[in-house]
């Protein structure tokens, strides 16, 4: 697997799964990590149900991820990249590896790059991608550049990305910078916390691609899987509808971007 030169060993990997994550969960009495073993260390639902999951991410939270709640709203995208002939996934921001790895075991795409800047996530998102077998599918690299994003998509013809990275979409997200992005679908959470970022992009995209955007909504109790194993009987409806919570504090959006010549 290419760019693997910070990849953990398997001395590294053993540590990582049966002491650092448990004693680091029981030390912060961590009730996340208890739904994670109730779980039976798989997502319960969403697009990626039954999906092996990792007990830490870089984000300060995998309740929503192990529900499947996480990003709820984007689930109609999400099927459209899942069902779409594309031959490379890009995730730009990939955390832990919720979506890229998902994404190598639950869809037709070939081939997955993940983007990390954290070098504890790229770690959790090749033992996710051991967990699921799909290790010889997914590229895991370091923080992105424009260049680098350019030189990612280069090779592909038809590709999809998703992009989550705290308002650096506002430099990653360039057609000046990087011409490929002409030919890509994006998914693209927009982090307006200074700034529009959609009056920002809209110019820079709106002669090449379909624009559709979702907004982000409360969770309810209608959100939970249906079947939540040993994790039901422990947690009360309310607990488990705070793990659901993604807690942004404020209202989100997202866009699919759609190349006009694909529609």
């Amino acid at each position: 697997m290419p760019h693997s030169s910070d990849a953990p060993s398997l001395l590294g990997w053993l540590l990582y799964r049966f002491f650092h994550t448990p004693r680091n969960a029981l030390r912060n009495r961590n009730a996340e990590f208890l739904l994670y073993l109730l779980a039976g260390r798989r997502v319960l639902g969403g697009p990626f149900r039954g999906l092996r999951y990792v007990g830490s991410s870089p984000n300060t939270h995998i309740g929503d991820a192990l529900l499947g709640t996480l990003e709820l709203e984007i689930r109609p995208f999400i099927e459209r990249l899942r069902a779409g002939l594309f031959d490379v996934f890009i995730n730009v921001g990939a955390a832990e590896g919720y979506y890229a790895v998902g994404m190598a075991k639950f869809s037709r795409i070939p081939w997955i790059i993940a983007f990390e800047g954290d070098r504890l996530g790229r770690t959790l998102i090749r033992f996710m991608a051991q967990r699921n077998g799909v290790s010889d599918r997914i590229d895991v690299r370091g923080f992105c550049t424009p260049t680098l994003l350019a030189d990612a998509l280069i090779s592909w013809r038809s590709p999809a990305l998703l992009i989550d990275i705290e308002g650096a979409e506002e430099q990653v997200l360039d057609p000046t910078v990087n011409p490929h992005l002409s030919r890509s679908t994006i998914i693209v959470e927009l982090h307006e916390m200074s700034r529009s970022m959609a009056d920002l992009l809209r110019p820079r995209f709106s002669a090449t691609h379909r624009i559709e955007e979702i907004w982000s909504r409360p969770r309810t109790f209608a959100d939970l899987p249906a079947n939540l194993g040993a994790a039901g009987p422990i947690f009360s409806p309310e607990r488990l509808l705070r793990f659901a919570d993604e807690r942004r504090g404020r209202p989100m959006r997202w866009w699919l971007l759609t190349p006009r010549s694909k529609t």
